[in-house]
């Protein structure tokens, strides 16, 4: 649950397709505990501080790999809409070019 939901606090995009990792479990949770909100298809924390507490949960070290690995997933699930490309653009830029191989 924990790693759902640093995933999302990464990005401002917060759909997520269900046949990815089982997040849609993870993400009802946090519904169900009023950390995140749910609309037709997107998925968004209830506060900013949620998701700041999200994010710092990511140890410092490690939140490059996740940045990259979040724009890695939303580049394959982007379907060339061009939101997503650039979100996925951004979290490619926040990991950093020591992440680039």
């Amino acid at each position: 649950q924990i790693f759902t939901s640093t995933l999302l606090c990464l990005s401002d995009v917060k759909s997520i397709d269900s046949k990815s990792i089982d997040v849609m479990g993870a993400l009802e949770v946090g519904v169900e505990c009023g950390l995140i909100e749910r609309s037709v298809a997107m998925f968004q924390f209830s506060h900013d501080l949620i998701q700041q507490a999200a994010y710092e949960l990511i140890p410092v070290v490690e939140q490059p790999w996740y940045h990259k690995m979040l724009g890695g997933v939303l580049v394959a699930q982007s379907r060339l809409d061009d939101t997503i490309l650039f979100v996925a653009a951004d979290q490619v830029n926040r990991a950093g070019i020591q992440t680039i191989t």
